[in-house]
């Protein structure tokens, strides 16, 4: 059943028309209209943030299913929404992508605002898109550039891999750098990334970012998309193969982009910019939400085991064979959690244990000794945090784990 308000239908789709040009300016849908008939005298939570998303969710409900080619009458609707509202382009840039003239677009234009609105005006409430839990009540009058967004909490953000979100984002967009003869990469690397983080807006982020760089970048040129990641952050980096390109101007016009800034601020994220004769790379840094393992085995099998364990979860593996590297690893790195063999080349596992409890870059680090030797006394007597057998099973091997997990 839908809503009860005080307004027509017609009203309302001239309402939701005009916050579709602001979609993205807090000031001007806080004070709108459509957030009191969408939300009523709902209170609590950020009623912006709530309307947005009730407004994007509206969208991606229009979305075509999977095999509707981009090109295609089905997938106009969601087309012309998404390019024109979620991703800010001028209309031009729209009717060039999709192929359309202007007396095309703007027929078409009518029936997506039509849709949509009719597909909002009989959402039951705001069911399905609780309002943000409230921290504080915002006041005064609030920019788009001066805005704070709000903080994510769990309920709004999901697990997610980068590499298939990233893959999916390179397939969407084949059509966006079509039209300007841009080739548009992702090479994944094979390894999950995992991220706890609101799909929805990094989604649009990097789509942002995406069109941007398309815009801006020569006809014929390529971009690369790349996923990496640290104990600190996941990297997500751009690199525009173009020698016509000015990495300064862009990233002149990319910072005074105020959707773009919000949504990095959203996220948490930062961007980092390098411009190197003929390549520039832009990565958007996203702070770690996974845990991040070292492990210290020339044990290639063990590794792997503890890669098949942890292959669904929110853990970053990373491996060295010898002390050099993994000191050197471990002082780069500086992971949550180190487990250490003991029967190692060249130092054993016991001075590298010794060795990195009494650095200081690296003594905080939990260190788990995991051996067949049954040396748990002498381990933990000379700074190790824990003990395990070697090889241990999956379900005590978690359970180890999760107590080390929240370790800085």
């Amino acid at each position: 059943m839908a809503i009860k308000r005080h307004v027509t239908e017609q009203a309302f789709q001239q309402h939701l028309q005009v916050c579709l040009q602001h979609l993205y300016d807090y000031s001007f849908l806080e004070a709108h209209e459509l957030t009191r008939i969408l939300l009523g005298e709902v209170v609590e939570g950020d009623r912006v943030e709530a309307v947005r998303e009730l407004i994007l969710q509206g969208i991606e409900r229009l979305r075509p299913g999977a095999g509707i080619a981009f090109h295609s009458k089905a997938a106009r609707t969601y087309n012309i929404l998404n390019l024109r509202y979620v991703l800010q382009q001028e209309t031009l840039d729209v009717t060039q992508q999709l192929a359309l003239s202007n007396r095309q677009f703007y027929r078409e234009h009518s029936k997506a605002i039509h849709m949509l609105s009719r597909l909002l005006w009989n959402f039951p409430g705001a069911q399905g898109l609780p309002p943000p839990e409230s921290k504080s009540a915002p006041t005064g009058t609030i920019s788009v550039e001066s805005e704070v967004l709000r903080s994510h909490d769990k309920a709004a953000q999901s697990r997610l891999d980068l590499c298939q979100l990233l893959a999916s984002i390179a397939s969407d967009s084949q059509a966006l750098g079509a039209y300007r003869q841009i080739a548009i990469d992702f090479a994944a690397s094979g390894q999950p990334i995992w991220l706890e983080i609101d799909r929805t807006l990094l989604r649009q982020a990097l789509l942002f970012i995406l069109a941007a760089l398309v815009e801006a970048a020569t006809l014929g040129s390529t971009i690369q998309l790349n996923a990496e990641t640290t104990a600190e952050f996941q990297r997500i980096s751009f690199v525009v193969n173009d020698p016509s390109l000015d990495g300064q101007t862009l990233r002149a016009s990319l910072e005074n982009q105020d959707t773009l800034t919000m949504l990095v601020r959203t996220l948490k994220g930062r961007l980092d910019y390098e411009d190197d004769s003929g390549r520039v790379r832009l990565a958007l840094d996203i702070p770690s939400t996974v845990t991040a393992i070292l492990i210290i085995d020339d044990n290639p099998d063990l590794v792997n085991l503890f890669r098949r364990y942890l292959h669904d979860q929110a853990y970053a593996l990373y491996a060295a064979e010898e002390a050099n590297s993994a000191i050197q690893l471990a002082r780069q790195l500086h992971p949550n959690l180190i487990i250490l063999d003991i029967m190692l080349p060249g130092q054993d596992g016991l001075e590298i244990l010794q060795n990195l409890k009494t650095h200081i870059s690296t003594r905080d680090i939990p260190i788990l000794i995991c051996s067949v030797l049954e040396a748990r006394g002498l381990a933990i007597s000379l700074g190790a945090d824990d003990f395990i057998h070697k090889p241990p099973d999956k379900a005590s091997f978690l359970k180890t784990l999760a107590q080390w997990q929240w370790q800085e």
